[in-house]
């Protein structure tokens, strides 16, 4: 298991959780994730964003909140962990530096 926390956790495009921590499987599968209320041991800290999705494949052809509408899970998917750094808080919208991972 792996624990990142992010400054943002974006549920949907206008909702997250700040900051807070994900936990992933061995897989790279959301088991779960929270508002980070206080250190946690063996977890890194990544700042930018997270988002949740169940795509294992994005791409930064859309805009930031049209990516968080395809990224709305049913109850029971599987789910995946996307950090973006660089991220412009100001405007919550990708820039120009921004990048894109899968956290795994």
């Amino acid at each position: 298991m792996k624990k990142y926390a992010c400054n943002r956790l974006y549920l949907s495009s206008n909702e997250y959780l700040s900051p807070s921590v994900v936990c992933l499987d061995d897989e790279g599968c959301v088991i779960s994730f929270a508002l980070l209320k206080d250190e946690l041991d063996a977890t890194e800290w990544i700042g930018g964003v997270v988002i949740l999705s169940e795509v294992k494949d994005i791409t930064f052809e859309q805009n930031f909140h049209q990516l968080l509408q395809k990224s709305s899970a049913s109850p029971n998917a599987l789910l995946y962990a996307w950090h973006i750094s660089n991220f412009d808080f100001n405007k919550e919208e990708f820039s120009s530096i921004s990048t894109l991972k899968r956290l795994s």
